[in-house]
This record gives structure tokens, C-alpha cells and sequence, in this order.
């Protein structure tokens, strides 16, 4: 992800995807118009009734995490995060009940369950409505390539269209059923 992110800094290439809007990233690129706007969720068994308003009703529970990732919440005080290397892990560990909590953008965490999990498996898991995080993502363009300019407003075009024709739901749909591999 990094390389991506650098060769398109540098206009070796002419866009990445995807990436959150920082004061940092303004300086070298442009940014599309917002192609999905990620929750992060509490997975968690149904079995567990579990609720959470504050950091405080998190402290109790044991949290998975995975090798690499950073969690927002892992900066709250009193939250620690047992870590694997593997999102899949953290599910096995959730459904053996070693871990009560796993954080993971919700699309992907259902995409990865529908992939990788038995359909019993699947049914025993949920995760809590409320996101503990929310994060709008975009496709960046190199500010070094004056075509660039074109290339963005094609692309809002084009993604505009997906949202009008319904399309862009169904894609997002599809991708929570598992029919997008995510590796």
C-alpha cells in the first residue's frame, strides 16, 4: 500500500486507491469525490449481550486485533488488544470464545465471514451497531500530472452514475455477501 500511495506522490502513477483525507496528502493530490465511507464495528458472538455508550464499557471485555492494523480505540484508556496475525484468526479466536471483542471495518469483516467461515459460524456473529470509528475514503490522484484533473472528473462523473442507477449499493451489498475476494 505504501509503494502505491508513494508512486502515485511522485506521478509515477496516476492515482491510489484507497485513502483518507489528510492536511498532509492535500499538498501532493487531488481527491475523488468519496467512493465509501468505512464503520468501524465491535464484532462480537450474539450470545454476548453486549452494549457500549463509552470507553468505560469496553474495559472489561477482551479484544482481539490483528498484526499490523492500527484501532483508533486502542488509544482509549484501559483497552488492550490481543493481536494475531490475521483477521481470520481473530474470528476462529472470537468463535472459540478467546477473544469477546473484534474490531474491523464492518464490509470487510462480513466480506471475510462469508468467505472464510462455515454458515453456522457465521450465523453465531454480529457486530454492534454503533461504529467506534467512521472514515471517508477516496481515490487520490497525483497533483503531478495535469491530466489528473481530466481523470478526476471522469471518475466523479462515473461514480456518480453507480449511485443514481443503484448499482453502487448493490456493489457494496455484493461485497457483504462475500462475492468480492478481499486478500
Amino acid at each position: 500500500m505504501e509503494e502505491a500511495y508513494e508512486e502515485a506522490r511522485t506521478g509515477a502513477a496516476h492515482a491510489s486507491m484507497v485513502w483518507s483525507y489528510t492536511p498532509e496528502r492535500d499538498e501532493f493530490f487531488l481527491f475523488s469525490d468519496v467512493i465509501i465511507v468505512s464503520d468501524s464495528v465491535l464484532f462480537h458472538l450474539k450470545e454476548t449481550h453486549f452494549d457500549w455508550s463509552s470507553n468505560s464499557d469496553l474495559e472489561k471485555y477482551i479484544i482481539g486485533g490483528t498484526l499490523g492494523y492500527r484501532y483508533s480505540i486502542e488509544d482509549w484508556p484501559g483497552n488492550k488488544i490481543e493481536r494475531v496475525p490475521t483477521d481470520t484468526q481473530n474470528f476462529a479466536k472470537l468463535l472459540a470464545g478467546r477473544i469477546q471483542l473484534f474490531p474491523s471495518d464492518m464490509y470487510a469483516g462480513y466480506a471475510l465471514l462469508n468467505q472464510e467461515m462455515s454458515a453456522h459460524d457465521r450465523n453465531r456473529v454480529t457486530h454492534h451497531p454503533k461504529p467506534y470509528d467512521r472514515t471517508p475514503y477516496s481515490v487520490i490522484f497525483s497533483k503531478k500530472r495535469p491530466e489528473n484533473r481530466d481523470f478526476l472528473k471522469q471518475f466523479n462523473d462515473g461514480l456518480a452514475k453507480l449511485k443514481t442507477s443503484g448499482r453502487y449499493n448493490a456493489i457494496l451489498e455484493s461485497q457483504q455477501r462475500g462475492d468480492f475476494a478481499i486478500k
